[in-house]
């Protein structure tokens, strides 16, 4: 017995199904079973794609579109591309990065050259870092080899900003939304966040509003934030009964602030919130029942004045 093999080529003119017949004859053969055999072949044209999964947000013109929102100068924010082929065959693709003073970069290296498998996604990350105030634009070009008709252009939208007073160490990296903890009734749970003051020659006076109607105590809850400084303010909620704490804001008011008339400037303020305290050495110790030992009491505001249109609110949701 012996063989023979013979390759069938099949070259697509056009993204359509092709199907027709292959007979391939024995010369000279004279039995009806096996002087010819017959069989049906198809195929389809194609072209490789990739199946833009995210971002699903588009813009008027129809084009992909990553918004960033509003970033404070100095932080980040990171959305991610993603890719899928959907087909039957490898896909290969170039990626280009937006131009670094846009403000956004590829976590990954990029111009770069991918192949993706059938079936599979690649996911790209791209970071918003705004190095100044004002609205960032960038584009990020996926090029699909061998495929005319498939060049993704997917904008890069944001815009960096610049407070005094911004919140820090929030949960997630999040700008002014602080999400607590499930905690049992009668039980407190607790978040510390960070006020930072950015700006070199203002100091402020903070104060937070009473929400002990909604278990909720912040600490301190009136101070100084001096120039370049940070402060650290404990946020506790404790349940009294079971419930879900609905969404509440808590509206820190700010009000820039120098020394007293002839005192100087925001430099020489000295840190103080509502936690001082001062020891008392007087008589009045002795007269209180503390045997002549000193007694800490709160230690009153300095004097200040208010800088006229200064004051402010900021939301923490």
């Amino acid at each position: 017995m012996e063989y023979r093999y013979a390759a069938v080529a099949f070259a697509p003119a056009a993204i359509q199904a092709y199907s027709g017949t292959l007979e391939a004859t024995v010369q000279g053969g004279s039995d009806p079973a096996t002087k010819a055999f017959t069989c049906e072949v198809r195929g389809e044209g194609t072209l490789p794609s990739l199946s833009l999964q995210a971002p699903d947000v588009f813009d008027t013109s129809g084009r992909p579109v990553l918004r960033f929102g509003r970033v404070l100068v100095g932080r980040t924010k990171m959305m991610k591309i993603n890719l899928k082929n959907n087909g039957t065959m490898d896909v290969t693709a170039r990626l280009e990065a937006p131009p670094p003073e846009c403000g956004f970069r590829m976590l990954e290296v990029a111009p770069q050259t991918f192949t993706t498998e059938p079936k599979r996604a690649q996911t790209f990350s791209v970071e918003f870092a705004p190095q100044c105030a004002g609205a960032c634009e960038g584009v990020v070009n996926v090029k699909v080899f061998k495929n005319p008709f498939e060049d993704y252009r997917v904008a890069c939208i944001g815009e960096g900003y610049q407070d005094d007073v911004t919140f820090e160490k929030l949960p997630g990296d999040s700008a002014d939304e602080l999400r607590l903890a499930d905690c049992p009734v009668g039980v407190p749970v607790s978040h510390v966040l960070v006020l930072h003051n950015h700006a070199r020659g203002k100091a402020f006076r903070f104060a937070w509003p009473d929400a002990s109607t909604v278990g909720i105590r912040v600490s301190p809850s009136a101070g100084f934030l001096l120039p370049g400084a940070c402060k650290d303010v404990t946020l506790t909620y404790t349940p009294t009964a079971r419930a879900k704490l609905a969404p509440h804001e808590l509206k820190l008011a700010l009000v820039g602030i120098t020394p007293a008339a002839g005192g100087g400037d925001a430099t020489d303020l000295p840190d103080w919130d509502d936690r001082s305290t001062v020891l008392d050495y007087g008589a009045s110790a002795a007269g209180a029942g503390g045997g002549g030992q000193p007694v800490a009491r709160p230690e009153p505001q300095p004097k200040v004045a208010d800088v006229p249109g200064s004051a402010k609110d900021m939301l923490l949701k």
